[in-house]
C-alpha cells in the first residue's frame, strides 16, 4: 500500500462511522492485530476542553525525562500525519501507509462494517507506538464516553480537565437516557479514577 492509497482508504471511512452499543468491533479489531496497546504504559487523556494541551504538556514531560512518548491527538492542521507522533515526530508516510495496510488486512478479517475515520488512526496508532517501543503512549479520547474505542486500553493515568458540573451537566442535559448514563459512568472514572483505569490527573 502507497502512502496515497492509505489516506484515500482512511477517507474512505466516515468521521464518526456507524453508531455502536459496545467497543466489540474495535476489540476484535486490536485482537487481530495483536492487541499492541496491552504492551503500552498509556497516558489516557479524557475531558470537555484542553485536551490537546495537556496532551503536550504530558508529552514534554516524559521527553524531559528522556523517555520516549508517543502522542496521539485530533484533529489535525495540515496533514494526517500529525495525528501520530513519537517524540514529537510526525509518523513517517513510509510507515503509515505500512499500518494502515495492516490494520485495512484486519479490518477485513473482523466481519464488521461501518468502522470510523477515527478508530483505524487509533488502531494505526497503537500499532505505530508498539512497535517504536515507546516508553509512554499519550492517547487522547474521541467523542468519549463509554463507547469511545480509546477505552480499550487499560492506562495507569486519567486526565481530566474542566469542572464535572459544569461540563457534564450540560452534556447530560442535552443527551438520551443511555447516553447520560455513559456520561456520568466515564465522568466517574476520569474524577476518581475507580477501577482498574487508575488514578485522575487533576
Amino acid at each position: 500500500m502507497t502512502y496515497e492509497q492509505a489516506f484515500e482508504y482512511v477517507g474512505s471511512f466516515t468521521k464518526s462511522g456507524t453508531p455502536v452499543k459496545d467497543l466489540i468491533r474495535f476489540v476484535i479489531l486490536m485482537r487481530l492485530l495483536g492487541n499492541p496497546q496491552n504492551e503500552l504504559k498509556i497516558v489516557h487523556v479524557a475531558g470537555t476542553n484542553g485536551k490537546g494541551s495537556v496532551c503536550e504538556y504530558i508529552s514534554n514531560a516524559v521527553k524531559a525525562d528522556n523517555k520516549s512518548v508517543g502522542k496521539f491527538t485530533s484533529p489535525y492542521i495540515e496533514c494526517i500525519e500529525e495525528r501520530i507522533q513519537v517524540n514529537g515526530k510526525y509518523i513517517s508516510r513510509p510507515a503509515f501507509a505500512l499500518l494502515c495496510g495492516q490494520v485495512k488486512k484486519a479490518v477485513e478479517q473482523t466481519g464488521f462494517d461501518g468502522f470510523s475515520q477515527f478508530e483505524i488512526l487509533c488502531a494505526i496508532a497503537l500499532l505505530y507506538f508498539y512497535k517504536e517501543q515507546v516508553n509512554v503512549a499519550v492517547i487522547e479520547t474521541g467523542i468519549g464516553g463509554l463507547l469511545d474505542c480509546t477505552n480499550v486500553v487499560n492506562p495507569a493515568v486519567i486526565g481530566r480537565f474542566r469542572p464535572y458540573r459544569c461540563a457534564w451537566r450540560y452534556a447530560c442535559r442535552n443527551s438520551t437516557s443511555q447516553g447520560r448514563h455513559n456520561k456520568a459512568v466515564r465522568s466517574v472514572h476520569s474524577i476518581s479514577g475507580t477501577g482498574k483505569r487508575g488514578n485522575a490527573c487533576h
